[in-house]
């Protein structure tokens, strides 16, 4: 693999406080690997109690914890309130890998 390059898009909401900050990355690894983050974290605050939809995509240069395939993606979220922060991940969302041509 020499680059990666992704759309991820997931919606984001608060269960029960509409003034809940919430932080997401998106983050790759070559299977049971260490996990590489794709972004840095982005925060956002008082989040809602209704779904909204953000979107991260670039390129990604490999490196030794993501260069191969199989690899696995997910998504990490934290809140600042307990049981508060809630995510899915949109459909349409993909992860293209480019290789060496030789």
């Amino acid at each position: 693999m020499l680059e990666v390059e992704f759309g991820l898009t997931a919606a984001f909401k608060a269960v029960s406080s509409a003034t809940a900050d919430l932080a997401y990355k998106w983050q790759a690894r070559n299977a049971g690997g260490a996990w590489v983050d794709l972004h840095p974290a982005v925060t956002k605050a008082d989040i809602g109690m209704t779904y909204v939809e953000e979107t991260r995509s670039g390129r990604f240069k490999t490196v030794a914890a993501f260069n191969s395939v199989p690899f696995e993606v997910r998504l990490i979220i934290q809140c600042d309130e307990a049981a508060q922060g809630r995510a899915k991940v949109k459909g349409s969302s993909y992860v293209r890998v480019a290789y060496s041509g030789s």
